[in-house]
């Protein structure tokens, strides 16, 4: 990221971008901040609400 780039972003700045997306989808915000660490990322499950 970003696609002309690639591998430029810090893992911090890469968890932030998700974020952002996530917010702009009006996915319903957690009780945490997104971890940087892709390992943590990997558990996070998100549902569809009916």
């Amino acid at each position: 990221m970003p696609v002309d780039n690639p591998g430029t972003l810090n893992q911090n700045e890469a968890a932030d971008a998700i974020a952002h997306m996530l917010a702009v989808s009006n996915v319903p915000v957690g009780t945490s901040e997104l971890p940087a660490d892709p390992a943590k990322l990997k558990d996070i499950v998100i549902k569809s609400t009916p």
